[in-house]
Formats: C-alpha cells, structure tokens, sequence
C-alpha cells in the first residue's frame, strides 16, 4: 500500500502513469525494487492495472492511444514487471488481460463486424495488438530469466490470431499513428526474441 500511495502521489493532473514515464519507474520505483524496500509483485500490480486502463478506458467511446514513448514505456515496464514477479501475481495478471482479449474476440468474431461497426472492430484489433506486445516483452523479459510461461504464451498465441485479422503489412503501413506505431514496438521485440533465439543456438 505504500507504494501505491507513492505512486499515486506523483500521477500528476493527468491521473495516468504513463505521463511520469519514465522517470517515476526508472528514479523513483526501480530503486526501490533493488534496494528490497518494495515489491515486484505490488509494484507488478500497479502497472498492471494501469495497463488495463488504458486497454478499456472507462469512457467507453474514448479512442485508445498509442505512442510507444508513453504508452510504449508503461506497457515494457508492465512486461518487466510481469516477469519479475511471484507466479501468482503472474496468473492474477494473465487473468485481468485474458478476460479483456475474450471480450476483443467476441467483437471480432461477429458476423460483418467490420462493416456493422468499424471503430468497436478497429478498437478490438488495436487492443489486441496492444495485448499481444505486452505478451512478447513479457517473453523477451522471461527470457531474459532463462524462463518460460505457458500462459503468456497461450495469451501471445490467441492475441496474435486476433491481431493478425488485419496483416502485419497493413499494421505498419498506418505510418505514425497508432498502428504504425504499435507495429513499431511489436517489430522491436520480435528482433530481440530472434537475436536471442540466435544466439542461443550458437550456444548449443
């Protein structure tokens, strides 16, 4: 609870974490993590949720951003904590994000949702892209661990299925907006995931 007054104390006007990116994580609760004066998984928690909200705003309309220098920021650093954490925090975690992507497909899936109502389907292809970098940069990080997780897996997996309903091509043609930008991100991690497979190989 201390340090979700912490950092509830440094929102700012704004209310959202990602306006305090990076510096809140990086100078305010990274030292507290190493120095053991806080916890991963509360601090896991926090960002978690934060991811959440940005996911499905409270004003149901309200266009979800994407700019991979503030929400970019705080969806590596819910990733990292994701990876960092104990495996119940894991699973409280998959649980929030596995029941938002189920919402996504349900969208989807509808017969001529594309045409029926393109913003609600452009909406769940965009959440479900945003669900599926979060579940790479947990891999990357897991990775990084010399571990694995069978469920970011799973969630990686359907929100990549889901994602995919528009092209990987069509994602990053968007240029700079929200499209072209989460491709970005998903492209950077993707590079890292190969580089390490590669050089694990060479290992072997």
């Amino acid at each position: 609870d201390a340090l979700k007054h912490l950092v509830d104390s440094m929102r700012g006007h704004m209310r959202q974490l990602l306006w305090a990116e990076p510096w809140l994580f990086q100078d305010v609760v990274f030292p507290l993590l190493q120095n053991d004066r806080a916890s991963t998984d509360d601090a896991c928690e926090i960002w978690i949720q934060e991811l959440v909200a940005l996911l499905e705003p409270e004003l149901k309309h309200q266009p979800r951003q994407f700019d991979r220098a503030r929400e970019g920021q705080t969806t590596n650093i819910a990733a990292f904590l994701f990876a960092y954490s104990s495996p119940e925090r894991q699973q409280a975690s998959l649980m929030s994000l596995q029941a938002i992507l189920k919402r996504q497909r349900r969208i989807v899936q509808q017969p001529l949702a594309s045409t029926a109502n393109w913003t609600l389907w452009d909406g769940a292809l965009v959440v479900s892209m945003w669900i599926l970098t979060f579940a790479r940069w947990s891999q990357y990080y897991l990775r990084e661990r010399d571990m694995t997780d069978r469920g970011i897996e799973e969630l990686s997996r359907e929100a990549r299925e889901l994602a995919m309903v528009r092209p990987i091509i069509e994602w990053r043609s968007e240029g700079a907006g929200k499209p072209g930008q989460l491709a970005a991100f998903l492209d950077q991690v993707e590079e890292l995931l190969a580089s390490n497979n590669e050089s694990s190989n060479k290992h072997n």
